[in-house]
């Protein structure tokens, strides 16, 4: 049942920079999930193989396209959780390399009903759903979460492309999980002194990576359009899943 409602729900996401489910269901005991074919490599793979930082312009517009992305997400309405390089998929179009394709909303919640009131949660209050490196404080303490939620992962994400790390490294996954609650981020170019980022930059990374909720962005839409106005393009090479919050 929880798979069903979840696959219905992901079915509906129709966005350019989601991948788009065609069918699902269940046959000889197993369940499955029909989707787009892509062609490409992972944000992962890209990230293991490159020997400098990623430019600015790139990292934050992969990271506006994964923002936007959940602005489409979030009003189905779903949650990811498990937003991560892996489940980042960049591939050719329009001319650029870095067309983003969000997938895997395998563990994604659905967080509101019809009329808009919370729904009681799908798993276990207390149990820990996400990938340590890429957890929100409130997940690494088990506490429900919110749309918020994918935007502190978002802000690691940025982080990550423009330093080379994660805002917080430990080989102790029970450590890590208490440095996304306790720690504050580690300023970024004393992670990356040779690639200073403009503080305007930091500045959205760090609003997005906020212990409380109630610090950051209110919305994906508001961070995909703080990232964009650090790197306004124009309109005509700008991604389809883009172009809206620029106008025509």
């Amino acid at each position: 049942a929880r798979f069903e409602r979840e696959a219905r729900v992901a079915s509906r996401l129709r966005h350019p920079n989601a991948v788009e489910i065609f069918d699902f269901g269940q046959g000889d005991d197993t369940l499955f999930l029909a989707m787009e074919l892509l062609e490409g490599e992972s944000l992962r793979a890209v990230l293991e193989v490159q020997t400098e930082v990623m430019p600015l312009q790139r990292a934050l517009r992969i990271a506006a396209q994964v923002a936007d992305a959940l602005v489409a997400a979030h009003r189905e309405p779903l949650i990811h959780r498990d937003i991560k390089p892996e489940n980042i998929f960049l591939i050719s179009r329009t001319g650029s390399d870095h067309f983003v394709k969000v997938f895997d909303f395998g563990i994604a919640k659905v967080f509101r009903g019809g009329d808009g009131q919370p729904v009681r949660s799908l798993t276990i209050k207390g149990q820990l759903i996400g990938t340590p490196p890429y957890m929100s404080p409130e997940q690494c303490l088990g506490e429900d979460v919110d749309a918020r939620s994918d935007l502190y992962t978002v802000g690691v994400i940025a982080y990550e492309l423009l330093t080379g790390h994660t805002p917080f490294e430990c080989d102790n996954p029970a450590k890590l999980l208490r440095m996304h609650v306790k720690d504050p981020p580690p300023a970024m170019i004393d992670v990356a002194p040779d690639r200073p980022v403009d503080p305007s930059v930091e500045a959205i990374i760090r609003r997005a990576l906020a212990k409380d909720r109630d610090e950051r962005y209110s919305s994906a839409n508001e961070l995909a359009k703080a990232l964009l106005r650090e790197t306004p393009p124009s309109t005509s090479t700008l991604m389809p899943g883009l172009r809206s919050h620029f106008g025509p």
